[in-house]
Formats: C-alpha cells, sequence, structure tokens
C-alpha cells in the first residue's frame, strides 16, 4: 500500500459517504501511488488530485453534538 492509500485508510476511519464515492477515493489514490512507483503517467496527477479532493470532500466526518450529548446523560442518569 502507497502512502496516498494508506493516508486515505486513515481518513476514512472516521469519514463517511456511500460505497461508490468510498471505492473512488480508493481508486484514486492506489492510480496515484502506481504513478509514483512507476513514473509513469505524471501528467495525469493535477487532474487525479483534483478528483480525489472533489470526491474526499463528498464524504463527510461525523461529530457529536456536545449539547446533545450531556442531554443524553443527564436522561441516563
Amino acid at each position: 500500500m502507497g502512502r496516498h492509500r494508506q493516508a486515505v485508510e486513515l481518513y476514512l476511519k472516521t469519514a463517511e459517504g456511500d460505497p461508490i464515492t468510498v471505492e473512488t477515493v480508493r481508486g484514486l489514490a492506489d492510480r496515484w501511488d502506481l504513478i509514483e512507483k512507476t513514473g509513469e503517467g505524471a501528467g495525469q496527477l493535477p487532474q487525479l488530485a483534483s478528483v480525489l479532493m472533489q470526491c474526499a470532500q463528498q464524504l463527510s466526518i461525523p461529530h457529536e453534538d456536545a449539547l446533545a450529548a450531556l442531554e443524553a446523560q443527564l436522561r441516563s442518569a
């Protein structure tokens, strides 16, 4: 696994999205790693980076609403 795929997997530990977008992000990261490994297709990197970032932005990172968490704790006490 290359560094871009590792970065994507780390991001996906907290990010959520539809399965197609998740796999697209993984595939783009794999392609970038392959380009770095082989040196072939380096001209694709600007477009690849743009699409990868657009897809990553479609994923969301859920956050805990602190007020809702406090309210839930108070109700359960």
